[in-house]
């Protein structure tokens, strides 16, 4: 006699709240499989070859958690040199295009926007990039470089002007998400960004740290 079930039959065993924890780990695998996609699509774009070592399978999958769970409408990827995270920057704005944008009014100007952070300072310093700041503030997401390498203050017409601080701040009351890289570890950001500042990226931000692991460079 056969006892095997089929399936159908296990599938309509399952309580409501088992079919959506299988849902939830089968939507955060595919979201996985598509950064790492776009992670190897990245690489190959710099002419190297990919390889998807325990360490960034591992950010992978924390940042398709992160995706998948939007408790964190933000994200931090901090770490040493060296070892993806920019990668998975650029990565993520692909994504995020991918599947979103579309959803977007047709009439406003900006889904995404990507700068580095010692740029988004340069730019900040002269009016005649007024129009670029303003997108930077009010784009959908914004994917920010290397925070921290920047300098801490800059000099515009006489005063003196913190543009990541004040970008964050911005975007932080605005309620939109951003997205950037740095070598600061979170202690060292509140140091750098001021209480204030991190204060609102504990609530509004996720951390994955990239450690542990020698450069790919």
């Amino acid at each position: 006699m056969n006892n095997i079930k089929s399936l159908e039959t296990v599938l309509s065993e399952l309580s409501d709240e088992k079919k959506k924890r299988i849902e939830s780990v089968a939507n955060i695998q595919a979201i996985a499989d598509e950064l790492q996609f776009l992670v190897q699509q990245e690489v190959a774009r710099k002419g190297r070859e990919c390889t998807f070592d325990d360490y960034t399978m591992l950010h992978i999958k924390q940042v398709a958690e992160w995706i998948h769970k939007g408790q964190q409408r933000s994200l931090v990827l901090y770490g040493p040199y060296g070892v993806g995270k920019t990668i998975m920057l650029y990565a993520l704005e692909r994504y995020f295009c991918r599947h979103y944008a579309d959803w977007r009014d047709d009439t406003r100007e900006h889904f995404t926007a990507s700068v580095t952070a010692d740029n988004l300072c340069l730019l900040s310093t002269d009016p005649n990039n007024v129009d670029k700041i303003y997108c930077y503030k009010n784009c959908d997401i914004l994917f920010i470089d290397d925070a921290g390498a920047e300098k801490e203050k800059y000099l515009c017409y006489g005063n003196l002007i913190t543009p990541v601080a004040d970008i964050i701040d911005h975007r932080y009351i605005r309620r939109k998400k951003t997205i950037f890289t740095t070598n600061l570890v979170p202690a060292e950001l509140c140091s750098r960004y001021g209480e204030r500042i991190a204060d609102r990226m504990n609530e509004d931000y996720a951390f994955i740290m990239y450690n542990n692991h020698p450069s790919y460079r």
